[in-house]
């Protein structure tokens, strides 16, 4: 039964084989299934694996036979695409694996037969957005592309991008929760060669919502994957990269505008912290007595105990959101976006009774 079962499958390559011959200006997946009778997703896997193993190749008009078939030997396969396949039979998610050869950074890809890939081949513009992009500014010294979002979520802020590239070498995992799309989440890791040098990047998409759950067996995945590549020897040399990674620039300096710094609480900060020093009952007892206190305190600070605000009682959330709604309860509270892209707007009176939920209390006995 076995046997007869590969005789039809090798029978049914040659047959798609000759249709490619027939056909050099290029065969699309669903003409191939309607002339081999079978579905568009064996078609799409029977194709690519065609392709995978050198006897036909993808062109914008669709595929046809590698030039020179079948007198050409097929292109031996990049070893570090072994590392692809293993993360997508492992996640069993939209898998990519990002090399970087002499021509520059280069994507691979694998998921499902048929299932649409966004990133295609290359890089967006705003490519530090990604996952992906991450791991590379992380790891190599890559000058940094502009700074301009791909979602509402991408950083933008040089600062806040570099907190977020010492996370990821600390960690070894880089993560976009919003990344080249709303509802579309990545996650990634280097791929290192023998002497430490940057190989590429691993990684896996998912959507936004499922990310949560999945991300304890996708970064387990990721990671021991990543662990074996240093024993895949690339056969094209790698890019070299040295060792330090370039900062990136500092932003300049921002002034407040003069109305906003005339409205500050906090007129002189340094002449202000000398004064919460010298009398710390007078300063913060000030602040504290233009909230709501359920109970009023003792002494705002007690040196030998080290308590504030010994003996009161009182409620951040009826303080931060309670006390001023009577002015503000048409004002927009919480703004929300889920992960499939639906926003919504939520009022004061909207969001549940804080107080009601005893919330954010505080007791300063304890």
């Amino acid at each position: 039964m076995a046997q007869r079962r590969s005789r039809a499958a090798v029978q049914t390559a040659l047959e798609a084989l000759a249709y490619l011959a027939a056909h050099p200006e290029g065969v699309g997946a669903k003409e191939l299934a309607r002339h081999l009778g079978r579905s568009l997703s064996a078609a799409y896997a029977l194709l690519n694996s065609l392709v995978e193993a050198g006897f036909a190749v993808k062109g914008e008009r669709g595929y046809r036979p590698t030039p020179g078939f079948p007198f050409q030997a097929p292109a031996p396969a990049y070893p570090l695409e072994e590392a692809l396949e293993e993360v997508y039979l492992r996640t069993g998610e939209r898998s990519y694996l990002l090399l970087l050869g002499p021509e520059g950074p280069r994507l691979r890809t694998r998921g499902r037969q048929g299932q649409p890939h966004p990133l295609g081949e290359s890089f967006p513009p705003e490519w530090h957005a990604l996952a992906l992009g991450k791991v590379l500014l992380a790891f190599g010294p890559f000058p940094l592309p502009p700074l301009t979002p791909k979602t509402p979520f991408t950083l933008t802020d040089p600062e806040a991008l570099e907190a977020e590239l010492r996370r990821v070498r600390e960690s070894g995992l880089a993560v976009e929760m919003e990344e080249y799309a709303l509802g579309v989440s990545g996650i990634a890791a280097p791929l290192f060669d023998p002497e430490g040098r940057l190989l590429g990047a691993i990684g896996v998409k998912v959507p936004a919502r499922r990310f949560p759950f999945a991300f304890p067996r996708l970064a387990q995945a990721l990671l021991e994957v990543a662990r074996v590549t240093p024993h895949l020897r690339p056969e094209a040399p790698a890019v070299r990269l040295s060792e330090a990674t370039r900062p990136l620039e500092p932003p300049a300096p921002l002034e407040a505008p003069e109305a906003l710094r005339q409205r500050a609480n906090l007129q002189d900060y340094a002449r202000a912290y000398r004064e919460s020093l010298r009398d710390p009952e007078g300063f913060f007892g000030g602040f504290a007595r233009e909230f709501h206190w359920f109970r009023p305190w003792e002494r705002a600070f007690d040196p030998e105990t080290r308590l504030w605000f010994r003996g009161g009682l009182t409620s951040a959330a009826l303080n931060a959101l309670d006390r001023h709604l009577p002015e503000r309860a048409r004002q927009v509270a919480l703004v929300v976006l889920d992960g499939e892209g639906g926003l919504s707007k939520w009022t004061y009176p909207d969001i549940p009774h804080p107080s009601s939920l005893a919330l954010g209390f505080w007791d300063g006995n304890h």
